[in-house]
């Protein structure tokens, strides 16, 4: 068994200082159980927006660090100018501040406009000098019109390298089926308006409570989702950014991981073919890198030990809970363990344990 407070968490969520009060009002009115950490989901959450809760859940959960990010900053990640770039420092200021008690176990995902290469490295620049261990990025679109892998933003992924901090992509920081429905430049659409492919709404059906849930997603948005990472991250690894920067990790969160294996196959086989476009080879084929400076987490549910199983890159894989959120389940615990179960104790390790601290390190 893993020791208590092991685990990282790649995944929370916080509510903030301004629905506070309305968290309060809820937990009274619908009180939860010291053990109800797993079930309880949303607004009434222990530590749903309390930093001081949020340890004490963490505790009750096994749980050592985690990644906390805002349920939307969306509209601003995607938007350009003087109010949306402000609208970004104050969250990632007050995001911040909510953590600092927490001697370093709660590790806000700072967020970085990408409208503009100086704007974005002015405020990473910021965040990193004011103690953000994680930083965020918009990905539905080029950055600032140019590939990740342009030169032009290498000086951001070495600042990010040096100073070890993780660039993560999120469902809801920009891609598609973002939380608050961007335009979808990468795949319109139009592909999933269809009846059988729209979400039910108004069912108060608890085996509906995960994603898809709010009316935002139907089975044709889940099955998507990862493309706009896929297409982000296949830029940065063919373009050489991870082998240029070795201590830049990225962290690949809420679209799942059945593609993942794929994908690191399909780079592979386009690697070993870079002398057919007159391009040098890279330093090592893609699976290779991916292992040590990619991560990502599978929903609740997902069967990751078959993955792995198959021969999927067990290093990438690691644990979420998506606390507070209904998405991660009432026993993501034991659901992954089970599934991780045929693999060995030291996969389980490398999930719970291991692979998160490449995103979150002591």
């Amino acid at each position: 068994m893993l020791a208590p407070q092991e685990m990282t968490d790649l995944f929370g969520q916080e509510f903030g200082d301004d629905l506070r009060l309305w968290a309060e009002c809820l937990a009274r009115r619908h009180p939860c159980r010291h053990g109800d950490v797993w079930t309880t989901k949303g607004w009434s959450a222990p530590g749903a927006a309390d930093s001081a809760e949020r340890l004490a859940s963490l505790d009750r959960m096994g749980v050592a660090r985690q990644l906390v990010f805002p349920p939307v900053t969306c509209p601003a990640l995607l938007a350009a100018g003087s109010d949306a770039y402000a609208g970004l420092r104050r969250y990632n200021d007050f995001a911040l501040a909510w953590a600092d008690g927490s001697g370093g176990r709660l590790r806000p995902v700072a967020q970085l406009p990408t409208s503009e290469v100086g704007e974005t490295l002015a405020e990473a620049t910021r965040v990193v000098r004011r103690g953000a261990r994680a930083v965020e990025v918009a990905f539905s679109h080029p950055p600032a019109a140019r590939s990740p892998a342009d030169p032009e933003w290498d000086r951001l992924w070495a600042l990010l390298s040096e100073a070890h901090v993780p660039v993560l992509l999120h469902v809801g920081g920009g891609g598609p089926g973002g939380a608050v429905r961007p335009p979808r430049t990468l795949l319109d659409r139009g592909w999933g308006d269809s009846p059988r492919l729209r979400p039910l709404t108004g069912t108060t059906d608890p085996a509906l409570a995960v994603i898809g849930n709010s009316g935002l997603f139907g089975p044709f948005d889940v099955a998507t989702l990862h493309i706009g990472a896929e297409v982000f991250l296949s830029a940065l690894v063919l373009g050489g950014v991870l082998s240029r920067h070795p201590g830049l990790v990225v962290g690949v969160v809420e679209f799942g991981a059945q593609w993942a294996s794929s994908w690191v196959e399909r780079m592979d086989v386009i690697a070993r073919s870079f002398f057919r476009y007159g391009r040098d080879p890279l330093p090592e084929l893609p699976s290779v890198t991916v292992r040590g400076q990619v991560r990502l987490t599978p929903f609740y549910g997902e069967p990751v030990g078959d993955y792995v199983g198959r021969g999927g890159p067990a290093e990438m894989y690691a644990f979420s809970t998506d606390f507070p959120h209904s998405e991660g389940g009432t026993d993501p615990v034991g659901g992954f363990a089970a599934s991780l179960a045929p693999q060995g104790r030291a996969v389980i390790e490398q999930f719970f344990v291991t692979n998160g601290s490449a995103l979150v390190p002591a």
